[in-house]
């Protein structure tokens, strides 16, 4: 019985120490992980810090809100014609259930040239 009883205890701390660690949680928003990083993408800017694009297959339409906006970019005078061309990284959103509003990423926009 004595023999059994320090691999019983070795066993079980090892399981409890396996089981206590916990996987880094997932950051989100601006300041959170990185879901996709996109390159000279044409945009439309709507007005503040809210941007949609095109990302082709298998993406299709998009958009993304700025997380630091410049008051210097122009909204688009038409909604269908890219008014910018961007490169950035679309930050990951946390999922907090079924909505009936659709929320869009952050983007942090790493550069930005007027078309």
């Amino acid at each position: 019985m004595k023999r059994l009883l320090l691999p019983a205890l070795v066993t079980t701390v090892s399981l409890a120490l396996s089981c206590s660690k916990n996987e880094p949680e997932p950051r989100y928003g601006c300041n959170g992980d990185t879901e996709m990083t996109i390159t000279d993408v044409r945009a439309v800017y709507h007005g503040k810090g809210y941007f949609s694009f095109d990302l082709g297959a298998p993406y299709g339409q998009s958009s993304a809100w700025a997380c630091q906006v410049d008051s210097a970019w122009a909204k688009s005078d038409d909604p269908k014609v890219p008014n910018y061309t961007i490169s950035g990284n679309i930050k990951k959103v946390r999922f907090v259930g079924p909505t009936v509003t659709v929320v869009y990423p952050p983007i942090e926009i790493t550069a930005i040239r007027k078309d």
